[in-house]
């Protein structure tokens, strides 16, 4: 899953607890990024370091309006600096849209993508797979003990050609 739209330095406007859940966001920003009414997203808090995902309602276009509405309100507040990030599943490159807001949630520019050239090959989405990406999280550090499990752990190649030990 890859990030296709995101909102940095977002200042909320407002947090409404009586309301039904969701975000509301500006129509303006919704339409710059590319986020559809409805679509979940997640929120991050700059300042508290809160995390959680909700859902996009649609705003005043040009209200500057970033909302936290229902339980989301309770752990973002009004006035919080806060990203915005939508993601997209695809089985090709996904191109993302993010921008920069001021404090009154205004366009200020477009952000670069975050992968460096193709010609480099160094992020995740330019990488070749790896077969034994599934033991990612096993994989030891230079003279670590765990390298003894690494060797009885079959690969994903191994695995799907019928390996079974």
């Amino acid at each position: 899953m890859d990030y296709a739209s995101e909102i940095h330095k977002a200042t909320v406007t407002e947090a409404n607890v009586e309301y039904v859940g969701s975000i509301t966001i500006d129509e303006a920003l919704i339409e710059r990024t590319g986020l559809w009414p409805g679509e979940r997203v997640l929120v991050v808090s700059n300042m508290s370091g809160a995390r959680l995902e909700t859902y996009v309602i649609v705003g005043p276009r040009g209200s500057g309006v970033i909302c936290m509405n229902g339980a989301t309100a309770h752990l973002i507040k009004a006035e919080e600096e806060i990203i915005i990030i939508g993601f997209e599943l695809s089985d090709k490159p996904v191109e993302p849209r993010a921008i920069l807001v001021d404090r009154r949630n205004r366009f200020v520019r477009d952000l670069p993508q975050r992968c460096p050239p193709p010609s480099s090959r160094s992020c995740s989405k330019h990488r070749k797979p790896d077969p034994g990406a599934h033991l990612s999280y096993l994989r030891p550090w230079p003279f670590s003990p765990a390298k003894a499990l690494l060797k009885r752990c079959p690969t994903a190649s191994q695995v799907s050609s019928g390996f079974n030990r």
